[in-house]
């Protein structure tokens, strides 16, 4: 506010002045940034936890789905969970966002589909059979499932979550996000990723039948076919 010059024209009590303001700003300051510092800690500790960025952002996806019939089951292999950070994420949980879960449609499986080459793995969607089988080329894949609690992504790694959904009743249903928590570092973080599904569940949906290019894989791999398929 003031030049070098016209300080040293200030009365000497006006100095005094300005000295004792500086002091209490000074003090006022410290004790601003004190309590800043406490209520952020209670912030942390309290709400949760912190949002993390280790994991890819996904584009935002809603897959439709066709018709169901309470009763029903279908496994759908498709949000992506990579590890784009140069440490390794433990997976704790994943919870589906939206309308309709619970009432509607009910999830009675999930686990983690980790993306590696050659047969255990195979392409994302919706899959009539446990675990996820698809004829691709002459051979047949099958997609290696694992726990979603204190699974590790190494950094650069993928992981797409299978998740077995039932109906229950008549609705809709409207799954828009999927919130995943996990640790990092000894962090507790949380990141959600918006990809999700949508549909209705009906009394009188029609019945689709297994593709072929999962069933011809039945046999060799040991999987089964979803209740209500056949």
């Amino acid at each position: 506010m003031y030049g070098p010059e016209a300080r040293r024209d200030l009365p000497p009590e006006h100095c005094a002045f300005r000295r004792r303001s500086l002091l209490r700003a000074m003090v006022s300051l410290a004790l601003a940034s004190s309590l800043s510092a406490a209520m952020a800690g209670c912030s942390s500790a309290n709400g949760g936890p912190t949002t993390g960025n280790a994991l890819q952002p996904a584009y935002n996806a809603i897959y439709g789905i066709a018709p169901l019939k309470p009763g029903d089951q279908l496994g759908l292999l498709d949000v992506p969970l990579q590890n784009r950070s140069s440490q390794p994420v433990f997976i704790q949980s994943i919870s589906p966002d939206g309308q309709g879960i619970g009432p509607v449609i009910r999830v009675v499986q999930m686990s983690l589909g980790p993306l590696t080459a050659g047969r255990n793995a195979t392409y994302g969607g919706a899959y009539t059979t446990d675990p996820p089988v698809a004829l691709v080329g002459n051979s047949c894949h099958v997609q290696r499932l694992v726990p979603v609690r204190d699974y590790r992504i190494a950094a650069g790694q993928m992981a797409r979550v299978w998740v077995v959904i039932k109906a229950v009743r008549t609705g809709r249903f409207h799954v828009s996000a999927h919130t995943v928590d996990y640790v990092q570092n000894g962090k507790s973080l949380q990141q959600v990723i918006t990809v999700g599904y949508s549909g209705t569940v009906s009394s009188d949906a029609a019945y689709i039948p297994p593709p072929p290019i999962q069933t011809r894989c039945l046999g060799s791999t040991g999987a089964r076919l979803l209740p209500s398929y056949r």
